[in-house]
């Protein structure tokens, strides 16, 4: 339910170096507020010559922030009925006079003088808001009074909040847990009480990488061993970290947090209420999840979590998506460290006041007040050319976590297939061409993606079994076909450890078992450098038989009847 309960005390922004956007104007001294001292009661007030000079501070004041915040046109005719309303006393009761006449003028004031920048975590909530506070004018005045004081709370508390820090503190508690997994599988034979000097080893040789971020050893000075052995798999975990630490994933992680905990609080009994198949938040919910916005030291933007229903009494309902909430802390990172570019965010303009911007491959949509998540009714919002076919913007929709998106696109913006079904590891585009070839509508294979990907490898990558049984007829003619990086479906399937595919891979009769990647690896070198045992195993009995067969083909007198060692399939065993 929307939140329509505001306090009788008067709270104001207190101007500082922080709050200039506008300089105050030479008359701001002389500004009328209301005080009992010096009236009296609200009746000396509003029978004065102070209290038309009063309203006219205030439809001022309403004018420049609307203009500050490009409201729309339609926002002068709400100021005009409010001050006119506000003159005459109507939909004013007693209890919010002393808001009204006090604290509503110094708010206005703070808020024509604030610097949104100096906010950065809530400066589109606080867009939002403002504009929301002048559509709620005309027609809801304690929503639009609520809505002030909440502004007032949270600009009010200070910020302190760092992404940067955030992002830093995660990259370490991320790179010693994926060291001490990578102890753990390399070094299982290792007694627990050295598994933390294996641990500092590996993060000793990262500081001599020059691995740029914090990391805490206990023990500095290790044994010679512990250092060979340890040094010998580094590379290999350093490729694990890399990857599990690089600044998409950080800031994902950073912002999944943030939603998690609006979540919790969101559905905590009386802090929601259901209507029909819609679920609001209520007036305490509210107030909670802004304590919790003031407390923590997370940069969080409430309008990238939270939605206003204009349809419904502008209730609160949690946003579906994440996108505007990544898109935040990209934007914010950015923000930081402009120094030198280090990060920068690409940007197409796609309507008068909307933009697709990216980061790393991050996408989102500014709508100019507030950020969106790539979707279908935040582009329609933006009024998007439909014949448009940039390249960011298609990049923006392919990875946009709304399905139907991709096909819309495709059906109705961009005819180009080679456009839309550039990366099959994209959940979207695979899906998509899974239903396509299923509809006949492109042959499986026909098409390879930027990375030379076959929907095979797809397949693998996605763990789709089911789309790999509904379509194995059709497979065989992608079994040895190689990617960019001359990875085949079986290397794959081996790197993944997934050993039901890997064999029935090698059922095919024409699989080329030894083939090698562009590192000249095979399916079982990559199966041996990633520990995975069970597809060791079979690929070990595979080259037991492949060894002892004519090359190139396999063939049919290789049958799988005949009883194998123990814990290796029965497969691939020659008939004599």
């Amino acid at each position: 339910m929307p939140v329509c309960h505001v306090s009788t005390t008067s709270k104001w922004l207190h101007p500082t170096e922080l709050l200039t956007k506008e300089p105050a104007r030479l008359d701001d001294a002389n500004r009328v507020f209301y005080s009992e001292r010096k009236y009296g009661c609200v009746e000396n007030f509003e029978s004065g010559q102070d209290f038309g000079r009063y309203i006219e501070q205030i439809e001022n004041d309403f004018k420049s922030i609307a203009k500050n915040i490009n409201a729309d046109r339609s926002s002068e005719e709400n100021i005009r009925l409010f001050c006119q309303n506000f003159h005459q006393c109507q939909n004013v009761r007693n209890e919010l006079k002393p808001f009204l006449y006090a604290g509503l003028g110094k708010s206005l004031m703070g808020f024509r003088q604030l610097n949104f920048d100096g906010f950065f975590a809530h400066k589109f909530y606080i867009q939002r808001m403002l504009n929301n506070i002048i559509l709620n004018l005309g027609n809801n005045v304690e929503q639009a009074l609520s809505d002030i004081i909440q502004i007032n709370e949270i600009i009010n508390v200070p910020s302190g909040k760092n992404i940067l820090q955030h992002i830093n503190a995660h990259i370490e508690k991320t790179a010693h847990d994926v060291i001490v997994k990578h102890v753990q599988q390399y070094h299982a034979a290792i007694d627990r009480d050295e598994q933390e000097l294996y641990v500092d080893a590996y993060k000793q040789h990262l500081k001599k990488a020059n691995w740029i971020y914090p990391l805490q050893c206990k023990n500095k000075r290790l044994r010679a061993d512990i250092d060979c052995i340890t040094k010998e798999h580094f590379y290999i975990m350093l490729v694990k970290l890399n990857q599990a630490t690089n600044i998409i994933t950080m800031i994902k992680d950073i912002g999944d947090e943030i939603r998690q905990n609006v979540e919790v609080i969101f559905n905590m009994p009386g802090n929601y209420a259901d209507v029909g198949d819609m679920r609001y938040l209520t007036e305490r919910g509210h107030q909670e999840i802004l304590q919790f916005t003031q407390s923590t030291s997370l940069p969080v933007d409430l309008t990238a979590i939270l939605g206003r229903n204009a349809a419904n009494n502008h209730n609160i309902y949690l946003l579906e998506y994440s996108g505007a909430i990544y898109g935040g802390l990209a934007e914010a990172l950015v923000a930081e460290n402009n120094e030198g570019n280090t990060y920068n965010i690409q940007s197409k303009r796609i309507s008068y006041s909307s933009t697709i911007k990216s980061f790393k491959g991050l996408f989102w949509v500014d709508h100019g007040q507030y950020r969106d998540s790539v979707t279908l009714q935040a582009l329609h919002m933006g009024e998007i050319n439909c014949r448009i076919q940039d390249d960011l913007l298609r990049d923006a929709i392919t990875y946009s976590p709304e399905e139907s998106l991709l096909e819309y696109y495709h059906s109705s913006w961009c005819g180009d297939v080679g456009k839309v079904f550039n990366d099959f590891f994209n959940k979207n585009i695979y899906l998509l061409s899974i239903a396509y070839v299923k509809k006949n509508l492109m042959k499986i294979e026909d098409f390879k993606d930027k990375n030379g990907n076959t929907l095979l490898h797809a397949m693998i990558h996605h763990d789709d079994k089911v789309a790999y049984n509904g379509l194995k007829d059709k497979l065989s003619l992608l079994i040895n076909e190689k990617n960019n990086s001359g990875t085949t479906a079986l290397m794959l399937a081996a790197e993944k450890g997934w050993a039901s595919m890997v064999m029935d891979l090698l059922e095919h009769d024409k699989i080329h078992f030894d083939a090698t990647d562009n590192n000249g690896h095979t399916a079982l070198k990559i199966a041996l450098d990633n520990k995975q045992d069970t597809v060791i195993q079979i690929l070990q009995s595979f080259e037991m038989t492949f060894d002892n067969m004519e090359k190139p083909a396999i063939t049919g007198q290789y049958r799988s009847n005949v009883r194998a060692t123990s814990g290796v399939p029965p497969k691939w065993r020659r008939v004599s």
